[in-house]
């Protein structure tokens, strides 16, 4: 029997140098996520489509991946 590779989870946080959304936080490896909508993508250097879009509703950002656009 082979033993499950190991897995280890990417970082919360984007390691120094990575690029990573000025209002949650997400990073290229820990995307937000919506059930309708999918990933995010980038809208500016530092600004994820979530975000944007949700700030352009009005509406303030979440903190972190797998935000509610509402």
């Amino acid at each position: 029997m082979n033993p499950e590779p190991s897995r280890l989870p990417f970082p919360r946080e984007a390691p120094p140098g990575w690029r990573s959304c000025r209002e949650c936080g997400c990073w290229e490896y820990n995307a937000c996520w919506h059930e309708e909508l999918g990933a995010c993508w980038w809208v500016k250097e530092d600004l994820c489509s979530h975000c944007h879009y949700s700030l352009q509703n009005g509406q303030d950002a979440e903190n972190g991946p797998s935000a509610e656009l509402g």
